[in-house]
């Protein structure tokens, strides 16, 4: 008895046997012991378990959810809006707290856009924080004010390479600007949707720029011109809205409010774009927007 300890102590030592357990089990069987006493517990031995059937079941469905992050930002985004500068914050991620790997393939587009920090810019941030709160969300607050130039298309980093080289090369500053582009008023089309209208008939570099865009980007991304004659104000499209909507009218005049002062003033300073876009999973959490290249008009 005593050598066969020592040889598993040795083999122990030696690093031949690390399972503290085995050792044991050696040890008790090295004993004069009954026969009954060295026999492997049964069933009976080990911890008593309620039936499978009476155990309480799970309850999913009430669970708390547990806050996911989705681009760095906070999933609590049933609260209002609180001011501008908080939804700008939130629409916003300069560059991309998860940033796509080199041959990633996400969702991209092109914006006419009130430069930041202009009357308009904030006026419509205003809007969108006060309709939250007095009508509820809509997928018009899911944005950055904007017009768009082209529809959403898939790109790679470096497809967006490829476009951004594009709208550089053939967008000379004598050829677009921030003149040929003038508000028309606000647009009732329907009892959720509320546009401000843009006219752009005099921007025909822009609209010759998008198109060429359309034959010389990537086939996979797919660019799809657009009208470039409204900034969406509210609505609801990928989304059902609410089974009582907010009284249109009660809405214009609210909008009215907020959006008078610089409907009044001609001059509007715009920017041309390019973002890559990570989409929302829902609503009402803001989309995020990537800025990959900003150029003045």
């Amino acid at each position: 008895m005593l050598s066969m300890t020592a040889g598993l102590q040795e083999r122990i030592s030696t690093g031949t046997n690390t399972n503290p357990n085995l050792f044991i089990l050696h040890q008790t069987r090295s004993t004069t012991m009954p026969p009954s006493s060295t026999a492997a517990p049964t069933r009976a031995t080990a911890r008593p378990q309620p039936p499978r059937d009476c155990r309480a079941p799970r309850d999913t469905a009430n669970a708390p959810r547990t806050p996911r992050s989705v681009n760095g930002s906070r999933d609590d985004d049933d609260a209002p809006f609180v001011d501008p500068v908080t939804l700008d914050a939130k629409l916003r991620a300069s560059p991309l707290l998860r940033p796509p790997t080199a041959d990633h393939v996400g969702k991209a587009i092109v914006y006419l856009e009130p430069r930041p920090d202009t009357p308009l810019y904030r006026a419509v941030l205003q809007w969108f924080c006060t309709a939250r709160a007095q009508f509820g969300p809509d997928e018009g607050q899911q944005y950055l004010p904007h017009v768009s130039a082209t529809g959403f298309f898939d790109a790679s980093d470096a497809d967006l390479g490829t476009i951004a080289m594009h709208l550089a090369t053939n967008l000379p500053a004598a050829t677009v600007t921030s003149t040929q582009f003038s508000l028309t008023g606000l647009i009732r089309v329907d009892a959720t949707t509320l546009l401000l209208g843009v006219d752009s008939s005099r921007a025909t570099g822009l609209h010759d720029l998008v198109a060429s865009l359309q034959q010389a980007a990537p086939t996979r991304c797919a660019i799809r011109p657009k009208r470039i004659d409204h900034l969406s104000l509210a609505y609801f499209k990928l989304h059902s809205p609410p089974p009582a909507t907010a009284d249109p009218s009660a809405v214009d005049r609210a909008a009215l409010e907020v959006l008078g002062p610089v409907l009044k003033d001609a001059a509007v300073d715009w920017d041309l774009v390019l973002y890559r876009v990570v989409m929302s999973d829902r609503l009402p959490k803001p989309h995020v927007f990537a800025e990959v290249q900003r150029w003045q008009l």
